[in-house]
């Protein structure tokens, strides 16, 4: 699910570490909602609050 939706964030953002930002982002709320916090990483956890935190603010 999260490879769909970074593959059509790309052109439609317009940007290719947009479109990653979102992928890590959907990953990781993916994972959440379903239950596998553990099989997170944390550094993938970092990486999609500091995407969550360049969209809010940027």
């Amino acid at each position: 699910m999260p490879a769909v939706i970074t593959t059509f964030a790309i052109p439609f953002s317009g940007s290719i570490a947009t479109g990653i930002g979102i992928g890590f982002i959907t990953y990781v709320l993916t994972k959440t909602i379903a239950g596998q916090v553990r099989s997170v990483h944390p550094a993938m956890g970092v990486i999609a609050a500091v995407f969550v935190v360049k969209f809010v603010f940027l």
